[in-house]
């Protein structure tokens, strides 16, 4: 299988009758390191942090990337492997506890439907792996687990939904937006208002809308500085405000380099 990069946090048994931490790991695969076909007797959930690889269970494969993840039943056959160009790093988590399989489902994760794609969870994930060394790793642990079950059960949607998620996450953003153009707002701000990473939401903003976060926003602004200049008589300074900008040059700039035209000669060309 190769030499990998890999840290793991072994917990002691605590028989935690709702949920028990098995251990949990992080690894930094070679290209086309694989494990399996195997079986395990607990529960494991594995996020891809970077990279790609592909997971196998019965007669599916499935493929997956940053951000993506799947989950391994007890008993159950499955295989998987880091892409031979471009291999996976990824967090794992394992578990068992009488409650494991009915917060899976709550979920929507299950032997049925094993994937998921959430970047948003990725924050999470990672904060498990510093547990490493510590006399509470069990708890620290087991409290990043039950984060992840409370963000999954709150956004988690079956495969045939997810367009409709991203759907969502655009539309979300976009009313950020819209009530907030005026204040000083960056892309930054929204993606953890919305709770994704940065490049995926620039990814789907783009494809959905057709132009990028930072585009709308200004377009957005320079949009509702239009209304202003033309039915109103507010200063130009005033009106920068309003939309956004503390500083009037640069509004001035900006509202120039979109309308071809000084905010203004706009308000002249209006009257």
């Amino acid at each position: 299988m190769g030499d990998c990069v890999e840290k793991i946090i072994f917990i002691s048994r605590q028989y935690n009758t709702d949920i028990e931490i098995i251990q949990c790991g992080t690894e930094k695969c070679k290209n086309g390191h694989f494990y399996g076909p195997a079986v395990r007797d607990f529960y494991l959930i594995h996020y891809v942090v970077c990279g790609k690889g592909f997971f196998q269970v019965g007669e599916k494969t499935y493929n997956l990337t940053k951000g993506g993840g799947f989950l391994i039943v007890p008993g159950q056959l499955t295989y998987y492997q880091a892409d031979q160009k471009d291999p996976w790093e990824y967090i794992w988590v394992g578990f068992r506890g009488v409650k494991a399989l009915e917060l899976l489902e709550l979920c929507a994760l299950t032997q049925e439907n094993p994937v998921f794609e959430d970047i948003g969870v990725g924050e999470i994930f990672k904060s498990m792996i510093d547990g490493y060394g510590m006399k509470n790793a069990q708890l620290h642990v087991l409290s990043k687990l039950y984060g992840f079950f409370a963000h999954a059960c709150q956004n988690q949607k079956l495969p045939e939904e997810k367009s409709d998620l991203k759907k969502e996450y655009v539309s979300n953003a976009i009313n950020f937006i819209k009530s907030n153009y005026m204040k000083d707002i960056s892309i930054g701000l929204i993606t953890k208002e919305i709770g994704l990473d940065r490049s995926y939401f620039y990814e789907i903003f783009k494809k959905q809308t057709g132009i990028s976060p930072k585009q709308f926003l200004i377009d957005y602004r320079i949009e509702a500085a239009c209304k202003l200049l033309r039915q109103t008589n507010y200063k130009i300074s005033d009106i920068a405000r309003s939309v956004g900008y503390e500083d009037e040059f640069m509004f001035s700039r900006m509202f120039s380099k979109r309308k071809g035209i000084s905010p203004l000669k706009y308000r002249n060309a209006q009257e």
